[in-house]
């Protein structure tokens, strides 16, 4: 294949003009006390790269590198089969041209007609607007390409696996590991809320770990668009994390992702997610119906409470993610 694209010119040594916070991220995604920053970009192996000199409370200078989104391969290879998701299939690849490693996200589209190429070309625009997004806590989107039956969506290779592959592989987490995670999925869900970007499916699946414990949240954004255009498995397939308004089909917003958050949290303790042992449709009507999902037992209060407020029937009821960033079973370390 023959792909065009190309690096940006960025200039080195200048301080950085991103907006400020209220935190800095350590290597594990986790918010560290406020500290005096200054940044510069350089390259190396045909990726561009953040150069961080912070100076901390201790008058110490350290360094660290994050990774911008590289650009849209020229040239590519197709490799192994990675997993099956719900709008088609992720591979691992390799860059032609740098011999840089990333995922390739192929999803089948039906044969050519004015919907679905209005909306392929909706598609492209949101892959063209996430790929600006850059952030520890969420997988990078660098670009997407089109063919006669197939799209091909460009994305930030994280070789560690779903959280969900993770559980199978160990068992179900402890409360202290949940807690970890937990914290980090807020992080890159309260980053993407403040890009206007609801994530609209999060679970276990498309949540990554690198292999230092960093969360990075994966296919936001792009549910709504998909569903029109692949003809591959149907977005049906997330019901049990799904909301009441989402089942509804009543005005979905940064809330869901909420919602969804709390459902990922049972996934994690128990290997599953609500009503995972009944059949769509009966498991949609629970959802719907039950006052809450229920909450596995002998958790911890302060998980109870949480689980509680992720739970609230009214979204406007839900806390944002911000706020449950400093819950009180978050800021228990123990």
């Amino acid at each position: 294949h023959k792909r065009e694209g190309s690096n940006p010119f960025l200039d080195e040594g200048v301080p950085s003009t991103r907006a400020s916070s209220d935190h800095e991220y350590s290597d594990s995604g986790i918010p560290s006390p406020r500290s005096q920053r200054y940044h510069r970009r350089s390259m190396s192996g045909g990726a561009w790269s953040e150069v961080s000199y912070t100076t901390s409370d201790d008058g110490m200078l350290r360094m660290c590198h994050t990774s911008l989104a590289p650009s849209k391969p020229r040239r590519w290879t197709k490799g192994d089969n990675l997993g099956e998701g719900s709008y088609g299939s992720v591979w691992l690849a390799l860059n032609g041209d740098t011999g840089e490693l990333f995922a390739l996200k192929e999803v089948r589209v039906g044969s050519s007609d004015k919907h679905r190429d209005e909306s392929i070309e909706q598609l492209e625009q949101e892959v063209e607007v996430l790929s600006r997004l850059v952030h520890p806590n969420i997988v990078r989107y660098i670009g997407i390409t089109r063919e006669e039956t197939a799209l091909y969506i460009f994305l930030e290779y994280v070789p560690g696996g779903s959280i969900a592959s993770l559980v199978q592989r160990f068992g179900k987490f402890e409360e202290n590991v949940i807690r970890v995670y937990t914290r980090q999925i807020l992080i890159g869900l309260a980053y993407l809320h403040s890009q206007r970007v609801v994530h609209r499916d999060i679970k276990g699946a498309n949540i990554l770990v690198e292999k230092s414990g960093r969360i990075k949240l994966a296919d936001f954004g792009m549910a709504k668009v998909l569903e029109s255009v692949s003809i591959g498995k149907s977005f049906k397939g997330s019901a049990c994390w799904m909301a009441p308004e989402v089942i509804r089909q009543q005005n979905v917003g940064f809330e869901s992702d909420i919602w969804s958050v709390g459902c990922t949290i049972i996934e994690l303790l128990t290997s599953s997610p609500p009503y995972f042992d009944l059949d769509p449709m009966p498991a949609l009507f629970r959802i719907v119906r039950d006052e809450h999902p229920p909450l596995p037992p002998r958790i911890s209060d302060a998980m109870k409470d949480f689980l509680l407020l992720c739970f609230k029937r009214d979204p406007k009821d839900r806390p944002t993610a911000e706020e449950l960033m400093n819950h009180t079973w978050l800021m228990d370390e123990h």
